[in-house]
């Protein structure tokens, strides 16, 4: 299909795109010095472009200070639409499913005031966004201590899943809600049935991250411990545990099923430095309409999730260094036809 003809079936129907900027695809804007041709495009324009805290830590980690801070102050531009980290959009999620299947979990005394410096820390006018643009250095080193190695770990991990799961699936033949976990050491709570893989791991995942003590920055923790009883949870781990393997669906938890489902694509193909920055832009799938990208693997697993329909995603926007600019202005603007 023609470059336009594929853009122009993305976008109609939409009233408003929201347009997902990978990282790559910042990376040509700064090298063609095609920013400002499309922050000028972005005034009054139809389209949305979202800024996602992934993509930002992303920049902060380079250690190429110049380049660093050119992309940095590029994502931090007023004309776009900054959005939430992923931990927070996850823990919304769990805390409205407790509240719907565990509503004596909630405090009746919320601490908002703590979960309030942790929200306007991102969308207050000095936040995380003002201090990454003004002083992008001290930045990167404060997002370099509060990491540690969470991301060597990460690539790791995705490096050993990679040698599990290709020894059993492909990218082509793995179906997604049939992928399913037994617990060998039969935990409480378990019926002893097999249990759908996204809602196994996404149990462990919150177990971990809730009632574990970890040298990592407990970022979900921080999100839901001023609205959770985490004390009562931990009291009825089992309770707990069944809410995810039984009682919740992807619906309620899209973000966690897409985690799951993303991590077991990713395993299917070939592993690099980016696997686990692209499972966290991912998170933001579920908010925008489209993904521009210029990481053709990343495309076609986002495609394969897609092509799912268990939760709807962004679809994905191949483009290129040549074509990324017209092809940002065009969404933007909603004319697919500029496009020759």
């Amino acid at each position: 299909m023609h470059q336009a003809q594929l853009i122009r079936s993305q976008v109609e129907g939409i009233s408003r795109p929201r347009i997902l900027v990978d990282t790559n695809v910042w990376r040509y804007l700064i090298d063609l010095d095609g920013l400002e041709t499309v922050y000028r495009a972005a005034k009054g324009a139809d389209g949305l472009i979202l800024a996602c805290p992934a993509v930002l830590y992303e920049m902060l980690r380079l250690e190429d200070a110049p380049l660093r801070h050119r992309l940095v102050k590029a994502i931090c531009r007023s004309r776009w639409f900054k959005m939430m980290p992923e931990a927070f959009e996850e823990s919304a999620e769990l805390r409205a499913e407790i509240a719907r299947l565990r509503p004596s979990w909630l405090l009746s005394n919320p601490d908002l005031p703590a979960f309030n410096r942790l929200f306007n820390d991102w969308k207050g006018p000095r936040g995380v966004w003002w201090r990454a643009r003004t002083d992008p250095s001290r930045a990167s080193a404060i997002l370099k201590a509060v990491e540690g190695d969470r991301i060597p770990l990460a690539r790791t991990e995705a490096i050993e899943r990679r040698g599990e799961i290709g020894k059993i699936t492909t990218f082509e033949t793995v179906t997604l809600n049939k992928w399913t976990t037994t617990f060998p050491l039969k935990p409480d709570g378990w019926d002893g049935g097999p249990v759908e893989t996204w809602r196994a791991e996404t149990a462990g995942y919150y177990i971990r991250a809730l009632l574990e003590e970890t040298s990592l920055a407990p970022t979900e923790r921080e999100w839901l411990e001023p609205w959770v009883d985490l004390a009562a949870i931990q009291n009825d781990v089992p309770s707990f545990a069944r809410l995810f393997w039984y009682e919740t669906d992807a619906s309620y938890l899209p973000r966690s099923w897409l985690r799951c489902a993303l991590g077991t694509l990713q395993a299917t193909r070939k592993t690099g430095s980016g696997t686990p920055v692209d499972n966290q832009i991912g998170s933001y799938l579920v908010d925008a309409d489209l993904l521009v990208t210029a990481d053709s693997v990343f495309a076609s697993i986002v495609q394969r999730v897609a092509d799912e329909e268990i939760v709807r995603v962004a679809t994905p926007v191949l483009t290129s260094v040549e074509s990324c600019v017209s092809m940002l202005i065009a969404l933007l603007r909603q004319e697919p036809s500029a496009l020759t």
